[in-house]
């Protein structure tokens, strides 16, 4: 006698011979529904907690917000704006701002044996905060 043909009977009739779903059945059905379940829930999780360190890293290599000149929406490379004592004494009195830093970026190329990688290097200044450089990257960055 086939073996899967055995089963399927097995399965699907009840002890009286009648023709409904037997217990097992619908037990291995509610158990596949629940392993799916919590498979997803565990994904979602795990897809928002990407999510999460992603943006943190994203957030403490740039900032919340940046301020640049208009002609830098056009390229990677940041035209210098006029930061003076004036504009960094009107910014602090805005409430939520903790520490305002100078930075510029400039495009370039890294070359290797077969291909070739573009890159934008952040150029810092001494008052730039390196608390978080310092807590992602194991070398220490306190001088230059």
């Amino acid at each position: 006698m086939n073996w899967k043909l055995f089963i399927a009977r097995r399965i699907y009739k009840n002890n009286e011979g009648g023709r409904e779903v037997s217990k097992p059945a619908v037990r291995i059905a509610m158990l596949g529904i629940a392993i799916g379940l919590a498979v997803m829930i565990v994904s979602i999780a795990v897809v928002i907690g990407f999510k999460h360190q992603v943006r943190d890293k994203v957030v403490g290599i740039g900032s919340d917000i940046v301020i640049t000149n208009f002609e830098a929406q056009e390229t990677y490379e940041t035209s210098p704006i006029v930061a003076n004592d004036s504009l960094f004494t009107e910014l602090k009195t805005i409430d939520g701002i903790r520490h305002l830093q100078r930075f510029s970026t400039k495009p370039g190329m890294i070359m290797t044996d077969s291909d070739f990688e573009g890159v934008v290097l952040k150029g810092i200044s001494t008052d730039y905060d390196l608390t978080f450089l310092c807590s992602r990257i194991p070398l220490r960055l306190n001088k230059f």
